[in-house]
């Protein structure tokens, strides 16, 4: 049976983009994401939790990342979730569950329209191709 990865956030990036290329020239952006819950806990007092995303976009949208997206600003990201697995120096095997979301698309929202939920600018909106 056919599954579905597919991860959307809404948030704040934590830092500025880093756009890097591969020896083989393919551009590759990272940054990361803050996403945040807030609820009431069960003696009325506010509690707010805070999760940190690492973004991995790919290509063409790499580079729009890069070039629009900067520390603090709020955006909506859409991809699929990607484990990683890797031996430490010592052979033992390790690895993370979704560590980085491979971004198929992203928008920015713009501070005044945020409360409305539209999507003002949508920059990057491709396929991506990994190396």
């Amino acid at each position: 049976m056919a599954g579905v990865n597919k991860a959307i956030l809404v948030g704040n990036l934590g830092r500025d983009p880093e756009l890097r290329q591969t020896p083989s020239g393919q551009s590759v952006c990272n940054f990361t994401l803050a996403t945040s819950e807030t609820w009431n806990d069960r003696n009325g007092e506010r509690v707010e939790r805070t999760e940190w995303h690492r973004i991995v976009a790919w290509g063409k949208t790499g580079e729009l990342c890069a070039q629009y997206l900067s520390k603090g600003r709020t955006v909506y990201v859409e991809g699929r979730i990607q484990t990683r697995e890797w031996e430490d120096k010592d052979g033992n095997k390790l690895f993370t569950l979704a560590d980085k979301p491979k971004l198929k698309r992203f928008c920015e929202y713009d501070v005044l329209d945020r409360v409305a939920g539209k999507m003002l600018r949508s920059v990057g909106d491709e396929e991506l191709g990994e190396p």
